[in-house]
């Protein structure tokens, strides 16, 4: 009996299950007043409807408490997964991008041959609007090309091959500096990367960034791809655009000639 009192005074205190408490002594009172012999006939419908009054106005308090705490509940069974911001790489978006950018686009990929080839005239349109490219590449005289061949599944697990696509690589951006002097930049490094980023215009508010992670003996198509813009992505944004940053200004990382093929 001790603790139900305490029960309820620790209620009173914190202003909880008030309408309880009111019921109840509204109920004590009529029956008290009843062992009296007080006419309570006239109060009684009054007393009732205000009892009621309060229940209704508890059942309404109740349900918009529930409805906040499904909201709650809904904001935290929602776990983004990697399905919502995972993608396989697709091409297409990074052409609608470079189509309208006007500033930078820097690659950092172990050959990119494949991508520099399907995506040729797009680039040469931004260079012609007076885009600039700085292009980071792996070093093919370096023991980085022999890791980069051992993680494909396709005909460059041969590290001759993935050299070759490396130098045809250099040949086409070699042929677009000789276009668009002062354009276009080269860097070699001796380093095998954990993604490929692909950023357009970072300087910019609209800055967007293609970011794919590499894998292990897995087809390049299959591999996990995001899309960052600076505005929606800022955190994530700024950890690559460092990474990248950082890699280019690297002590082992070399500057390339691209005029005559060869490290500075």
């Amino acid at each position: 009996m001790r603790n139900f009192f305490k029960n309820i005074w620790s209620d009173i205190k914190q202003r909880k299950n008030l309408e309880l408490y009111i019921t109840l002594l509204v109920i004590i009172g009529v029956f008290l007043a009843d062992i009296l012999g007080v006419d309570t006939q006239t109060i009684l419908v009054e007393l009732v409807l205000a009892t009621l009054a309060v229940l209704l106005y508890t059942i309404v308090d109740l349900r918009h408490t529930n409805r906040q705490v499904e909201e709650k509940l809904g904001q935290i069974i929602t776990v983004p997964t990697a399905q919502n911001f995972f993608r396989r790489w697709d091409e297409e978006p990074f052409r609608q991008r470079i189509r309208s950018a006007q500033k930078e686009l820097c690659l950092c990929a172990v050959a990119n041959h494949t991508f520099l080839a399907r995506n040729l005239d797009e680039i040469g349109e931004f260079l012609i609007r007076g885009g600039k490219i700085r292009c980071i590449l792996v070093d093919p005289k370096t023991p980085a090309l022999n890791s980069a061949s051992d993680r494909s599944s396709r005909y460059d697990k041969d590290p001759k091959i993935l050299m070759a696509q490396i130098n045809l690589s250099l040949q086409t951006l070699s042929e677009l500096a000789r276009q668009y002097p002062n354009q276009v930049e080269v860097r070699l490094v001796n380093h095998y990367f954990s993604a490929i980023i692909t950023m357009v215009d970072v300087p910019e508010k609209t800055g967007t960034m293609f970011v794919t992670l590499n894998g292990f003996e897995q087809s390049d198509f299959a591999r996990p791809s995001m899309i960052l813009t600076k505005t929606d992505s800022g955190e994530w944004f700024d950890f690559y655009q460092t990474s990248f940053e950082n890699l280019w200004n690297w002590s082992k990382t070399k500057p390339y000639n691209l005029a005559a093929g060869s490290t500075k």
